[in-house]
């Protein structure tokens, strides 16, 4: 009788692990939502150690999980985000924001059972980019066309509970526009560091 209960305390045993492994796994995606400092380098060579600009960037993504080869997993997915950027020259204040779709791929590396590893490319392209120069009363704003960029982001994810995970994030991105009346190319490095906030499907 003792081994007959025994057998049934196994079985319900392997059947929760089995279950709950299951439920963990069909977590194939993660809606991530991030907000960080940003900081924007090399906008204008003549400008010298005035040559950078600083803000914020929010941002919604949706990544997916392939499945896991060992520790790994393939994952892609698209986000949206929106950076505003400011820096003072004289009296004047110069703003710059837009915001952007970005494609993501790259691999999900789950190092241990608390902690998720995830390190992405980024393509990206700004649907809407303005400058403006702010002096007194007077609004001078400058929009951008054909405004891309690629790079990567580097982001860490522990898991709160069995469906959200709090963590941070790097990234960096070379831009590159043209000023929509002008046409003048422009080249820029934005690098962006902030925290994170996961929920699993």
């Amino acid at each position: 009788m003792k081994f007959k209960s025994l057998i049934c305390l196994a079985t319900v045993a392997v059947t929760s692990s089995v279950s709950a492994q299951e439920t963990e796994s069909n977590k194939n995606i993660n809606i991530i939502g991030g907000l960080g400092a940003t900081f924007l380098n090399d906008m204008d060579p003549q400008l010298g150690s005035d040559n950078k600009m600083k803000g914020a960037e929010l941002n919604f993504s949706g990544l997916y999980s392939f499945p896991k080869f060992g520790m790994v997993s393939p994952v892609a997915g698209l986000g949206l985000h929106s950076a505003y950027t400011t820096r003072k020259e004289g009296s004047a204040r110069i703003d710059a924001y837009w915001t952007s779709l970005e494609a993501n791929a790259g691999v999900k590396i789950d190092i241990v059972p608390q902690f998720s590893l995830f390190t992405l490319a980024n393509v990206g392209y700004a649907i809407g980019t303005r400058t403006e120069v702010k002096a007194g009363d007077v609004t001078i704003g400058t929009d951008a066309k054909n405004h891309y960029y690629f790079g990567a982001t580097a982001m860490g994810i522990v898991p709160v509970t069995s469906t959200v995970g709090v963590g941070a994030m790097f990234s960096y991105n070379r831009h590159s526009l043209e000023t929509k009346d002008s046409s003048v190319k422009l080249t820029f490095d934005q690098y962006t560091t902030g925290v994170v906030v996961s929920y699993s499907l």
